[in-house]
């Protein structure tokens, strides 16, 4: 779906957290799980990469139940969204249904991706929420690291990864897990 917003055309893709094994759990003041298998974690590190090369699309998880949270995550630098404007994307895509394949990938980590001088890791996400909506606007950096995040949980064996450390001080703490390896789910 593509729609203006703000002088700006966004594209928005909606995915059901139960097609691609995502479920979540949150407390909205304080924090959000986000977990799956090795291939949700996958597929949603592809969804962080494809965003990280086209910077005006939106990916939207929407929650399995009436319970569930939505996740939203966006380039924020490009599109700086409002909880107003991702409420508008929604409303607006429930009366289009476009199909459009994407090819969702997670490339091999390069030199170039090497994320190892921690001031570069300072703010890279706002994490907030309002009513069953989390937000999580990243920039460039944070998608990369997202996806090398997600690749990490699958091919290393450590059970989640928590956010906070990457975040804006007023952001909830997101803490992503593989249930094939986090200790909560043995």
């Amino acid at each position: 779906m593509v729609t203006q917003i703000n002088d700006k055309f966004v594209s928005a893709i909606f995915l059901n957290q139960s097609d691609i094994g995502i479920e979540n759990s949150v407390y909205p003041e304080t924090q959000i799980n986000l977990y799956g298998d090795n291939k949700a974690l996958f597929t949603l590190g592809a969804l962080f990469n494809l965003v990280q090369k086209e910077t005006n699309l939106v990916i939207y998880l929407v929650g399995s139940s009436d319970k569930d949270f939505d996740f939203v995550f966006f380039h924020g630098t490009s599109n700086p969204l409002s909880f107003k404007d991702l409420f508008e994307i929604k409303r607006q895509a429930s009366k289009l249904k476009k199909p459009k394949k994407y090819c969702l990938e997670i490339n091999a980590e390069m030199a170039i991706d090497r994320l190892n001088e921690s001031w570069k890791l300072n703010d890279l996400y706002s994490i907030r929420s309002e009513g069953q909506l989390i937000s999580m606007s990243c920039n460039l950096l944070g998608l990369r690291l997202a996806k090398v995040i997600c690749k990490s949980l699958i091919e290393t064996g450590e059970g989640h990864t928590h956010f906070d450390g990457f975040s804006t001080k007023r952001s909830l703490e997101l803490i992503l897990r593989n249930k094939e390896t986090d200790w909560m789910f043995q």
